[in-house]
């Protein structure tokens, strides 16, 4: 019946030769032919599984040595190709002499139970896999031992060193926390008395000295009889899930906080029964009373949105619900029950749960940012207005100008005109007639600077100006006024050695309007005085005249109101309000207030910050300079201005290519680069600088008419140093080339 079977076979093979007999089951078995001969040694090893092989080969071999029975389990490779696990007992037979001469044994098919026992290994692999993945911890608890037995996870999980054996069931138990220990206990108890499974959670210590939270579920293990002999169960670990959910709770609670700080009022509505939800403070929002039920949309637009804005606002609502988009955010006025209005930002939400629509959202009260935006809205309006009305009075002083250029300019050729002499009548009224228009071309041309004072944006460009400058300027641009009016003009003679740390040409317009507005208040015969002292870090300059008395109203319009009338009973102008002036200055870090605070007292102090002028010593050698230029005129100015400055050497290119074979040649140390050449962009030149080792370190200014911020940035990020702006100011270029000398800056690899 064995041999039947298929399943078991015999055979006998000779040590020395390697040859054997087989009987028919083992042929059978193997698959090989019935009608040949049973294969030898080498033969059927060539059937064994390769990684059984060697193993099994030095095994046999060992047999002519130590001739001792046994068994020998290895996978046998049949010749259709099928893998079968056999499991061979045999012994070992010897000669008269004791010699071992051959093996006899049986070979027995195993690959039935074997298989059965690779599915029952892969299934627990799979399963121990499973656990692990979930993190899962499976135990027992055998209650005679008073030991429990983890999986892996589960020793894992309670921080201890995993034990085949076990660890004892007090030593778990220590380490449960003292608040959550009866509770295990508890439970444990109640799976023993009542059966069923029993849940309980608690905190366990781990190794750190930290606490895990653990869900563990048991049931108890009867024998045959019904008495407990165990406990059976599984461990959850619920720590990351508690921690989630505390820091849950306590963002949801700071949510309810700052929506309570911001006035932010939720609602919430059921959209198949049309239920709606307000919170405490959306009933506050509205000044509604608490004990009425929520309004519904179409109530809420009826009773609170404001007319102006109510069609709207429901055309918007009803758009969005019949296409149940998932947002709204509308602004909208109201009037709240207790007669308050606002401004409300009202945004939904709508979904859809388990097939049912809701919608819920919030409202916020943003009367104050409406108000804010408006007024915000209503300065940058007037301030373009502001901006027009200058633009337009500047355009005005200008085509003013060119007639009475005429005019005054022939009735200057008329009195000079010894061909047709005027009689004494004609020269008085021509004379008039030139006053008069020349103190009209000083009224326009007061216009235009305080035009030009109220246009200028741009940031104010310091530099450190000489005093000597300063006054020189203003003594240019205000002596023909003083000789018009017929008033003394007094600068400093021999002002302080200082410099300025300003802006000449807003300074400039600044300190022309307020000697021009002093010349106007003095009568024919008077004088204005301009007087400078140090105090550093401050210059002050003292403005007085002989105009009259102000008394403290007009004292305080003066810097804050529009023109004032001239006080009565004088023949001075009309008060021109400084508050442009103040405001310029301002800007340059300066100041301008009264001198004294005593109302009989007219005279006004400008206070201007000092230069930090610092003297550097020169460099070993000029600094090369390469300016990379088409325009003859721009080319010609850089190359006198570098002449005012001995620290630097002069160098010229007219296009991109010549100034780069240029600058190969010379390794110059500060490179000036037009951005628009007429064969190659500025840009593409910088990077072929910037490539070139032997220019790679030059200093490299990009000079050009676009002065917008982006067009400066753009340039930075392309590997410019620096950026200088057309037309070419000569007090921020010289300040710029002295800041380089300053620093002696020199390419790296200059020699």
């Amino acid at each position: 019946m064995l041999q039947g079977s298929g399943r078991i076979g015999l055979y006998a093979r000779d040590l020395a030769s390697g040859l054997a007999q087989w009987d028919a089951g083992l042929y059978a078995m193997t698959g090989f032919d019935p009608q040949s001969a049973a294969p030898d040694w080498s033969q059927f090893l060539q059937h064994v599984h390769a990684d059984d092989r060697a193993a099994l080969d030095a095994h046999f071999v060992s047999l002519a040595r130590q001739p001792l029975g046994g068994e020998v389990h290895f996978r046998f490779c049949r010749p259709d190709g099928d893998v079968r696990l056999m499991h061979t007992i045999f012994d070992v037979q010897s000669d008269d002499r004791g010699r071992p001469t051959r093996v006899v044994g049986v070979m027995i098919d195993d690959s039935g139970v074997g298989q059965q026992l690779q599915q029952g290994e892969r299934s627990r692999q799979f399963l121990e896999r499973a656990l692990s993945m979930a993190g899962v911890s499976v135990w027992t608890i055998d209650l005679g031992a008073r030991r429990v037995h983890f999986n892996t996870v589960g020793f894992q999980i309670v921080g201890m060193t995993p034990d085949p054996a076990g660890i004892p069931l007090d030593e778990l138990r220590e380490s449960i926390h003292p608040q959550d220990r009866a509770t295990i206990l508890a439970a444990a108890d109640a799976a023993i008395d009542r059966g069923g499974m029993v849940d309980a959670v608690a905190r366990y210590r781990t190794a750190e000295g930290g606490w895990k939270t653990l869900l563990t579920r048991r049931l108890a293990v009867r024998d045959s009889d019904g008495r407990a002999t165990g406990l059976m169960g599984v461990s959850l670990d619920l720590t990351g899930e508690d921690a989630e959910r505390a820091r849950a709770e306590a963002l949801t609670a700071q949510t309810r906080l700052v929506a309570q700080a911001m006035g932010v009022g939720f609602w919430q509505r059921d959209q198949a029964e049309e239920a709606v939800v307000w919170d405490a403070q959306m009933y506050r929002l509205y000044g509604r009373d608490p004990s009425r039920l929520p309004p519904t949309v179409d109530e809420w637009l009826e009773s609170y949105v404001q007319p102006a804005a109510r069609a709207e606002a429901r055309q918007q609502l009803q758009a969005d619900r019949a296409a149940w988009s998932p947002e709204t955010l509308m602004t909208v006025p109201v009037r709240g029950d207790d007669g308050q209005e606002r401004w409300v930002r009202a945004w939904t939400r709508r979904g859809t749960q388990d097939g049912r629509r809701f919608a819920m959202g919030m409202h916020l009260d943003v009367t104050e940012q409406v108000r804010h935006e408006a007024a915000r809205q209503e300065a940058e309006r007037s301030a373009r207005e502001s901006r027009e009305k200058s633009a337009f009075m500047a355009m005005m002083s200008h085509r003013l100008r060119t007639p009475l250029n005429a005019v005054l300019g022939f009735a200057q050729l008329m009195a000079q005109d010894s061909a047709e002499p005027l009689s004494a009548r004609q020269r008085e009224r021509l004379a008039r007639i030139d006053a008069a228009g020349a103190e009209l071309l000083s009224m326009i041309d007061d216009v235009f600077e305080l035009a030009a004072l109220d246009t200028v944006a741009d940031a104010a460009q310091t530099v450190a100006v000489p005093l000597s400058q300063v006054l020189q300027g203003l003594r240019e641009t205000v002596a023909p006024l003083a000789r018009l009016r017929g008033v003394a003009l007094r600068l400093p003679a021999d002002p302080p050695p200082v410099q300025v740390a300003t802006d000449r040409r807003l300074l400039g317009q600044a300190l022309r309007h307020l000697v021009a507005h002093a010349l106007r208040r003095s009568e024919r015969g008077g004088h204005v005085e301009v007087t400078a002292s140090v105090s550093a870090p401050w210059l002050r300059l003292v403005f007085s005249d002989a105009g009259p008395r102000l008394d403290a109203a007009q004292r305080e319009l003066l810097f804050d109101a529009a023109p004032q009338p001239a006080p009565p009973m004088t023949h001075g102008d009309a008060l021109v309000g400084l508050n442009l002036v103040r405001q310029a200055l301002a800007r340059l870090g300066a100041g301008v207030d009264w001198l004294h605070p005593d109302p009989s007292d007219s005279r006004l102090v400008v206070t201007l910050p000092l230069a930090d002028v610092a003297v550097s010593p020169a460099p070993v050698a000029p600094l090369r300079l390469l300016c990379i230029e088409d325009n003859p005129v721009n080319l010609m100015l850089v190359q006198e201005l570098v002449a005012m400055r001995p620290a630097f050497r002069f160098l010229s290119a007219t296009d991109g290519l010549s100034g780069l074979a240029r600058a190969a040649r010379e390794k110059p140390d500060v490179v000036l680069l037009d951005l628009h050449l007429p064969d190659l962009h500025g840009t593409e030149v910088a990077a072929r600088l910037r490539a070139d080792p032997a220019t790679a370190g030059c200093h490299l200014i990009a000079l050009s008419a676009g002065a917008l911020p982006e067009d400066i940035r753009a340039a930075k990020a392309q590997g410019f140093d620096d950026y200088w702006t057309k037309p070419i100011d000569f007090d921020h270029f010289l300040a710029g080339l002295d800041r380089l000398a300053g620093t002696q800056f020199r390419a790296p690899d200059a020699p």
